[in-house]
């Protein structure tokens, strides 16, 4: 019963939090000019036309650091670039029917190019865009053929391609045995409405029946649905491994305050150091940053004229690293000695 309530306490924190920072979130539309001086290029970028101003949708399904990151790469890959743009950036804030109808508005407005941010946002772009010639370019994405984007990650196919966010599943579960306990129940909380995270827990199970462990998977549609998923994890499992999942995303300041009361474990897919992740014991993942600018390299190519988007393989980053955050470490007594955690970046 202490749990339940330090839970439910913890949501309704949550839920006045969002109520009373609605003026803070993204707004709907919001144009900006970026551009660099010609003079302070390093070379000359492809064939551009200079004097040209592209407009550029990006359209963003949520609110979170990790695709905060991935926005600002992609944006800052164009300036590198000498890109000339107006930017109309739109966020869906969750809502995938909204998604749709800010897609559309890009597609009417004949923006030279739409970039989107997350699963549903790309295939909201894609469904937009379907009978026009406008290229889209999405970024994480874990499973972009899975979610019907595009026919191969070598070959897209149409006239959309973009970057995945996939992680080395495998490789994250065995944390769990490097942390010195007995850790072989894991629980996983996944949107039953996203493709995204459903491909994320069937590659979990996976891996996890490879490594002898057992996952216990609890599905959720809204971030209402997460303190009662919190509940039955803490009751059924001996850690969490958290997914790329948005709703999961946005709700990481509850399941990292809920961490550090009940010393609980929990490794994380992607890396966020943002203070709401302070309970989250052990982060692998790469920079979503780095992954937006390897997009807006690709959009460079694009607007260039060089290629198509279909003549670009999806892409992604290998290289991924650990991060521990001080304040789990000590609530779940971890020993600071292990070599998981003496060879991470230690975050206080």
């Amino acid at each position: 019963m202490k749990k339940l309530a330090l839970i439910l306490s913890l949501s309704l924190l949550l839920s006045a939090c969002a109520a009373g920072s609605e003026p803070q979130m993204a707004p709907e539309k919001q144009t900006q000019t970026e551009k660099t001086e010609a003079g302070n290029k390093k070379k000359e970028p492809m064939q551009t036309d200079t004097a040209k101003t592209y407009k550029i949708g990006i359209l963003q399904i949520a609110e979170h650091s990790a695709l905060d990151e991935n926005r600002e790469g992609f944006t800052r890959a164009l300036e590198a670039a000498g890109i000339q743009a107006e930017i109309d950036y739109k966020n869906a804030q969750g809502d995938v029917s909204h998604a749709l109808t800010m897609a559309k508005k890009m597609t009417d407005e004949q923006v030279d190019l739409i970039f989107a941010i997350g699963t549903q946002a790309a295939q909201a772009a894609k469904q937009a865009a379907k009978d026009t010639e406008i290229p889209i370019l999405f970024s994480a994405v874990t499973d972009p053929v899975g979610s019907e984007l595009v026919d191969s990650l070598e070959q897209p196919g149409a006239n959309i391609t973009g970057t995945t966010d996939k992680t080395p599943t495998k490789m994250q579960l065995e944390l769990f045995g490097q942390l010195g306990r007995e850790l072989k129940t894991i629980g996983v909380i996944y949107n039953t409405g996203e493709t995204n995270s459903e491909a994320q827990l069937k590659a979990t199970e996976e891996a996890a029946a490879e490594l002898g462990l057992t996952i216990v998977p609890v599905g959720i549609t809204t971030v209402n649905d997460i303190p009662k998923a919190l509940e039955t994890l803490l009751a059924k499992t001996d850690a969490m491994y958290t997914l790329t999942d948005n709703l999961v995303a946005a709700s990481m300041e509850l399941i990292s305050h809920t961490a550090l009361a009940e010393k609980y474990i929990v490794v994380q897919s992607y890396i966020d150091r943002t203070a709401a992740a302070e309970g989250i014991l052990l982060s692998n993942g790469f920079s979503y940053y780095d992954l937006g600018s390897q997009t807006g390299e690709m959009a460079v190519l694009i607007l260039s004229g060089e290629k198509t988007a279909a003549d670009i393989p999806v892409g992604s980053i290998e290289k991924t690293q650990n991060i521990v955050r001080a304040k789990a470490l000590a609530a779940t007594g971890i020993s600071p000695e292990l070599e998981v955690i003496k060879n991470a970046e230690v975050l206080e």
